[in-house]
């Protein structure tokens, strides 16, 4: 947590970052990237500090970017993403967007890496790459067609369900606007999405509906793609699924797709959805953020409804 990092930089964590990456020992090179990335997440004030003591700020970072270790550029690009969302805008240290956008293609190209622990990292921190900066999102779906090569990895026979799940997030974090939405549409991104909702891995279960969640922000996915995938079925069997959040995160993905004007509302009503729903926004031991997505879910489903599903809903709640 917060504390704890603070705890780590005011014991000489900056200084030992510092020493690590200078000291031209590739594993202590490892390590100090490790350490910097652990310090600054989330935190301005060290971020912003962990970049002055560097010796060229993030150019000596932007360094390790090309090495010649995949582990090494795996460790230097995730210390970038996690420095691009924490350091202020205004400090002269931080890194440019071309730099971003190098390290988002050393990561892309990670994806492929025949060492199976570089590559099943290699998406997370593309995720937390887009997630701090959403305006590479474009860039990575147009130029270096991210999403059509998570899919083609995701094609390939046996892919671990960790892995899975972290390039179904990846996708997720790429649908941040109408166009990039698109691209994880035309990318095949809906089928594997549904398909995934089946899975036997509680992780991928939760990654396929926040990528359905992302994809049904947009009212021409609504309206087109995601009318005929058959969601309605899975999704309203996972508002029962007894691994943590999955049900909240199914709550979430039905609250856009009950709207009115979406083709899939009348099959998640006719599937019972009003029942899981329900039991979610009443459970007090849930985090507030499902119970809140629960309730929402409910009011699209109410909204100029027909058909008795007020009255469903009323008797699903109790009243």
């Amino acid at each position: 947590g917060g504390g704890m990092r603070r705890m780590v930089v005011n014991c000489g964590g900056l200084g030992a970052v510092r020493w690590l990456v200078s000291s031209g020992v590739p594993r202590l090179h490892d390590a100090g990237l490790d350490l910097l990335s652990c310090v600054v997440e989330g935190d301005q004030g060290v971020a912003a500090d962990c970049l002055s003591v560097l010796p060229q700020g993030s150019d000596t970072i932007m360094g390790f970017v090309r090495d010649r270790r995949p582990g090494t550029r795996l460790l230097a690009c995730l210390a970038m993403a996690r420095v691009a969302s924490s350091a202020p805008s205004e400090c002269s240290y931080g890194p440019s967007g071309g730099d971003l956008i190098a390290a988002a293609t050393a990561l892309v190209n990670l994806l492929g890496e025949p060492d199976d622990a570089v590559s099943i990292e290699a998406p997370l921190a593309l995720s937390c790459l887009v997630g701090g900066r959403p305006s590479l999102a474009p860039p990575l779906c147009a130029d270096l067609r991210v999403p059509a090569r998570v899919s083609e990895h995701l094609s390939k026979p046996q892919v671990p369900p960790r892995m899975v799940a972290r390039m179904l997030h990846l996708l997720a974090h790429l649908s941040v606007s109408t166009s990039t939405a698109q691209s994880v549409v035309d990318a095949g991104g809906v089928p594997l999405a549904s398909s995934a909702l089946g899975s036997a891995s509680p992780p991928v279960r939760f990654a396929a509906c926040t990528l359905i969640t992302h994809l049904s922000r947009s009212v021409r996915n609504l309206r087109t793609c995601l009318r005929d995938t058959r969601l309605a079925a899975p999704l309203t069997s996972l508002l029962q699924d007894p691994a943590s959040d999955t049900d909240g995160a199914a709550a979430g993905a039905i609250c856009n797709l009950i709207l009115d004007f979406s083709p899939a509302k009348t099959d998640l009503i006719e599937g019972g959805c009003l029942t899981g729903l329900a039991r979610l926004a009443m459970d007090e031991s849930r985090a507030e953020t499902v119970r809140v997505n629960a309730v929402w879910a409910l009011r699209n489903a109410a909204y100029v409804a027909q058909g008795g599903v007020k009255e469903k809903i009323l008797s699903a709640v109790g009243g």
